[in-house]
């Protein structure tokens, strides 16, 4: 949570939200029982849901065989072959240890220095992308139009695996990259972690009452599928952020977003998130 859109960081949870004691599907649950339902889920690095299915038997048996430590493994060429898959139009990738890694790489290529507000995020810029040339690496979100992702040069994909020290990829249309230093070594209990969350997305049933429910643009929010982006003032979306959490669900605590709309939930739960949405602004 700490590496992305920094600048547009409005407001801290650490003030705001008493200390987690548990986390399940979409909900945290603090130390006196108190539950909120997360629309933030680490900015899509938990849009799966928190305790993923399976995945902790996936960390569990990985490392039993003793690969914690950072070291070559076949887990590497496992996800390659993977991301192949997902990202046919993408030759060559690179997997870096840290989000840092991955900055100082489209740095490199860039040839000045990039920030994470540098990489275009498909839902909070408007419609039909950005003109300017400074824009060539998108990130990547689940369950987003793959089309808008044809201009882009280079996509640093946001997974759902958040973990501390969770490695992050690079994805080039062309062999620009063989000028980078070769994938970093990481350890194949994170490397697993993240293959099992990439075949977990293919599983993943996208909530259907929010396209039944939400338009497309309304109130202050404008949805790009289960993501919405708020469209009112800096200093209006600090209360609309409180006005939620007073009610137990957490939205995004950047500005503008992206606040992100979660599966499984009961029908009390999903009720209460239209209802605010659709009652909640910034006046």
């Amino acid at each position: 949570m700490q590496w992305y859109r920094e600048i547009l960081k409005l407001i801290d949870l650490n003030k705001l939200i008493p200390e987690i004691k548990r986390a399940r599907d979409y909900r945290l649950y603090d130390c006196t029982g108190r539950r909120y339902i997360d629309c933030y889920q680490n900015n899509g690095h938990a849009v799966l849901g928190h305790r993923t299915e399976k995945l902790s038997k996936t960390l569990k048996n990985t490392l039993s065989r003793g690969l914690l430590f950072d070291i070559p493994s076949v887990y590497e060429r496992r996800l390659i072959k993977l991301l192949i898959k997902i990202f046919p139009a993408y030759s060559t990738f690179r997997i870096r240890r840290s989000f840092e890694r991955v900055l100082q790489d489209i740095s490199r290529l860039s040839g000045r220095n990039i920030t994470a507000e540098d990489i275009t995020d498909p839902v909070l810029i408007p419609s039909g992308g950005p003109g300017s040339k400074r824009y060539t690496a998108a990130y990547w979100r689940p369950f987003t139009d793959s089309t808008f992702y044809k201009k882009f040069k280079i996509l640093v994909p946001l997974l759902p695996f958040a973990a501390g020290g969770s490695p992050a990829v690079l994805c080039f249309k062309d062999r620009t990259p063989d000028v980078l230093p070769a994938s970093d070594t990481v350890s194949p209990v994170l490397l697993a972690g993240v293959i099992h969350v990439i075949y977990r997305l293919a599983h993943y049933k996208i909530p259907d009452w929010v396209d039944l429910s939400l338009p497309k643009a309304f109130n202050i929010w404008k949805r790009e599928g289960i993501y919405l982006k708020a469209e009112c003032s800096i200093s209006e979306y600090e209360n609309v952020f409180k006005r939620f959490l007073a009610d137990g669900v957490i939205i995004s605590p950047c500005f503008p977003g992206p606040t992100i709309m979660p599966g499984g939930l009961s029908d009390g739960e999903r009720k209460k998130i239209i209802g605010l949405l659709k009652g909640i602004n910034g006046k």
